[in-house]
């Protein structure tokens, strides 16, 4: 993948925006395609995730709804679950003592296609070959890192089945990621492309 904070890891700005849906389709990418490389941002990133579920969960009853004190109520509630997620966040950091996300210096896959807005779910993924690869690992995700397929093999296109075709919702964001590994088992290069489904 294309290492897009050499030397650390992206702040917690860019996932406090990815999670508030205020962050564009190329930082998803970029944060998505670290995520899935750096164990402390992943961290970081399911701690952020599990907290956005328990937000939407919390059950504002009918009554309250109506009243702007209740309401205010509410607010200062979800600020509060906020700053949590912002200790959690500094939490998980203070607690993690291993060094942060460094790259690893390895090549580039170079991903053809699909990239962008499309307006179907797409049929195919293709990537160029890179030489020494003895395999390629292939990972979908949304905007939330739900995978929605992995798998593995040595071609450099993947055809999706109507089943898989199925999930890619209208509206969402999906990032594709290709590994190439050597004969060893060893990972060589790597790449990550983006697009969203109009």
């Amino acid at each position: 993948m294309n290492k897009p904070f050499p030397g650390n890891c992206p702040d917690d700005e860019l996932f406090v925006r990815a999670f508030m849906k205020e962050a564009d389709l190329k930082e998803k990418e970029i944060l998505i395609s670290h995520v899935l490389d750096c164990p402390r941002c992943r961290k970081k990133f399911y701690v952020m995730q599990q907290l956005q579920k328990e937000v939407r969960t919390i059950n504002i009853p009918r009554e309250v709804r109506h009243s702007t004190f209740r309401i205010n109520q509410t607010v200062a509630v979800l600020a509060g679950a906020l700053l949590f997620l912002v200790a959690a966040i500094f939490f998980l950091i203070k607690l993690d003592k291993s060094p942060a996300y460094r790259g690893d210096g390895f090549g580039v896959v170079v991903l053809i296609a699909p990239e962008g807005t499309l307006k179907n779910p797409p049929a195919a993924f293709s990537w160029r070959p890179k030489k020494g690869t003895d395999a390629y690992s292939f990972r979908l995700v949304d905007d939330d890192l739900n995978t929605i397929l992995a798998t593995g093999g040595v071609q450099t296109k993947l055809s999706l089945g109507e089943s898989v075709r199925s999930k890619l919702i209208r509206g969402r964001s999906y990032i594709w990621t290709i590994e190439a590994f050597d004969d060893q088992g060893k990972k060589i290069a790597s790449g990550s492309k983006s697009f969203k489904i109009d």
